[in-house]
């Protein structure tokens, strides 16, 4: 992260921006229904998202990074992603706190940034956007990943095992603006460290913190890659289950 950066800031201001989201598309909800709320953040997100695709598509490291994929990279995104999901699973299996999430609260299902909505009744809101969306989102997972890596990897070479354990939970915890469960924010934080190793492996060998950021963006590419290839085969599992759900 970069020189000054303070874990206090850096956790307020994500619950902050958190407590806005559940207040703001809350009260949509409470005054217009859960569908409107619905509609509200996939529009929200949708803007967002697509406002970056040029940006990433524009980025010169973004063909660096895919040119130097490697099979070892799928392997180790695949290790990563089982030890994630195991984590996840584990720490959402009790019904507990951990279970919240203000997206989940709107009738939301998942991650907001992938706009799932088990709640909504509409073709609209339960495949068309969430299909535009993840279209969007992409176009983009080479940019993301670059600034995920580069923002809580970087340096990892210098760091004591507790810091880097402890920038890991950030990572995870850092996902809670996208409104998936407390649970979910927290097991995110195995795949952080397991991204931190594959890091550190790149740096051992090259010593160099550009090409460890390129070898572990690599990874997280792959993971995320991995992770909407079967969001995606849950929006067709949808659509095909629901074929009576009314259209906008």
């Amino acid at each position: 992260m970069r020189s000054g950066f303070s874990s206090l800031n850096f956790i307020l201001r994500i619950l902050a921006i958190t407590a806005a989201a559940f207040v703001l598309f809350g009260s949509i909800a409470a005054a217009l229904g859960h569908e409107v709320a619905t509609y509200a953040v996939q529009g929200v997100v949708l803007i967002y998202v697509w406002s970056l695709v040029g940006r990433s598509l524009r980025n010169p490291r973004q063909l660096v990074l895919l040119r130097g994929i490697r099979p070892r990279h799928l392997l180790q995104a695949l290790l990563v992603l089982t030890a994630t999901l195991s984590a996840v699973i584990a720490l959402l299996l009790p019904h507990t706190f951990l279970r919240w999430g203000w997206w989940d609260s709107l009738g939301g299902n998942g991650s907001v940034i992938l706009g799932q909505a088990t709640a909504a009744a509409s073709l609209l809101s339960r495949i068309v956007l969430p299909a535009l969306i993840v279209v969007a989102l992409l176009l983009c997972l080479c940019g993301f990943a670059l600034r995920e890596e580069r923002m809580f990897r970087r340096g990892d070479e210098r760091r004591h095992l507790s810091t880097r354990l402890w920038r890991s939970l950030l990572f995870g915890l850092a996902h809670l603006v996208m409104g998936i469960p407390i649970g979910a924010a927290i097991g995110l934080g195995v795949g952080g460290f397991g991204f931190s190793q594959v890091y550190l492996s790149r740096w051992r060998e090259s010593r160099s913190r550009y090409q460890s950021v390129l070898d572990s963006a690599r990874v997280h590419v792959l993971y995320n890659l991995i992770l909407i290839g079967l969001v995606i085969v849950l929006l067709i599992v949808a659509s095909r289950t629901n074929p009576g759900a009314r259209t906008t």
